[in-house]
């Protein structure tokens, strides 16, 4: 979301504004001539039973607590409101947690976009919000309807209430997926492609990319596999041990990368030592 900021910057917008709260501390200072632009605004999460303490991200906690997150985002609707009335902003960027935001928004009247980090194909298999509000829904009974909901409603309303949604593709590679989107929801997507760091973020990155570059380029083409985890992903030694072994059996040449905690990439380092 802050290269999405940072990408609005370059191209003209006015003081668009990133919502953070301790995240703010881990995201890459904006760029010199885009400083004066971007301001963040701390809205720190409120205390909820079963939430870890500074744990304000999914890559903070293991798949069975990411739900205590979600509440106390759910938690934050009313102080949020109040700080969209007071900055009163022009567009409001949201991802799916906070469901309500693009509610939210289009009661102050303000417009808004779900930036959503899945590819085009998944965003069209989801299907129109109203199956995922409405369709087959596992709440029975009255007492069901006082819990937080489930992802697939969340993304349904995030998916319903927004004016605009922002995909992570781009026309060249998936046009018909982004056709059938704008079908099936009737509203403009705007493409958000891969958003590369900038030169500014990865000043401190250039000696080893350069040292990985230059083997790469004694390789012929399609020489090497790369394979990445996400930084939600946490697997265990074994998980990692069965995924090594079976990229083994394709028999080519591959490399793997890690942006999560640090004691993900501890486990990443020592599977490679097996490579």
């Amino acid at each position: 979301m802050a290269r999405v900021c940072h990408a609005s910057c370059s191209k003209g917008s006015q003081n668009p504004l990133h919502f953070h709260s301790k995240n703010i501390d881990r995201l890459p200072k904006p760029l010199p001539h885009l400083s004066s632009l971007i301001h963040y605004v701390k809205l720190p999460l409120l205390p909820v039973e079963g939430l870890p303490q500074n744990a304000e991200a999914t890559m903070d906690l293991p798949p069975t607590e990411v739900r205590y997150l979600k509440k106390a985002l759910d938690v934050l609707q009313q102080p949020m409101t109040q700080l969209l009335e007071s900055l009163d902003p022009d567009w409001v960027f949201f991802d799916f947690a906070p469901y309500w935001l693009g509610l939210t928004a289009a009661q102050l009247g303000i417009k808004s976009s779900f930036f959503t980090i899945c590819n085009a194909p998944m965003v069209a298999f989801l299907g129109p919000s109203s199956l995922l509000i409405h369709g087959d829904d596992e709440r029975k009974k009255p007492e069901d309807f006082t819990v937080p909901p489930n992802d697939f409603v969340r993304r349904g309303w995030c998916l319903k209430s927004n004016d605009v949604i922002a995909v992570r593709s781009c026309s060249e590679i998936e046009p018909e997926w982004l056709q059938l989107i704008e079908s099936i929801h009737r509203k403009p997507v705007f493409l958000v492609h891969q958003l590369s760091p900038t030169t500014y973020e990865t000043e401190d990155k250039i000696d080893m990319w350069r040292s990985i570059k230059e083997w790469l380029d004694m390789k012929e083409k399609n020489f090497c596999s790369v394979h990445s985890i996400w930084c939600e992903a946490k697997p265990c030694k074994p998980q990692l041990t069965e995924l090594v072994l079976g990229l083994e059996l394709s028999g080519l040449p591959f490399s793997g990368t890690s942006k999560s905690s640090r004691d993900c990439r501890q486990r990443v380092d020592r599977v490679a030592t097996w490579i």
